[in-house]
């Protein structure tokens, strides 16, 4: 469950609409989220999985945008005259969600 969201400005805040959000998630990448919690610098219940330069902080856009294009272009992916942006993974789960009839 999501119960706080990183603001534009870098704040922690409530999420979009003010209602705790459920997400989920496949079993393999819960696995990896807890794996990745437990390796954490950061290991409190409270903290983050994802922070930014220092624990206390949350990863910002400008870090997690420069990462995404780094692991395009590490995978082969094209980005030439293309939008790809990290929400676009959203939209490709929810597409193969339906193709695969999951609801």
């Amino acid at each position: 469950m999501i119960t706080k969201a990183v603001k534009n400005s870098g704040k922690i805040g409530s999420v979009k609409e003010k209602k705790d959000k459920f997400v989920r998630l496949p079993e393999r990448a819960m696995y990896y989220l807890e794996f990745w919690k437990e390796e954490s610098l950061a290991p409190g219940d409270d903290d983050s999985i994802f922070y930014g330069k220092e624990t206390c902080s949350p990863i910002d856009r400008g870090t997690i945008s420069t990462n995404f294009r780094k692991a395009l272009d590490k995978v082969g992916i094209d980005r030439e005259n293309r939008v790809i942006v990290p929400h676009s993974l959203r939209h490709t789960f929810n597409t193969y969600s339906l193709i695969n009839h999951f609801s």
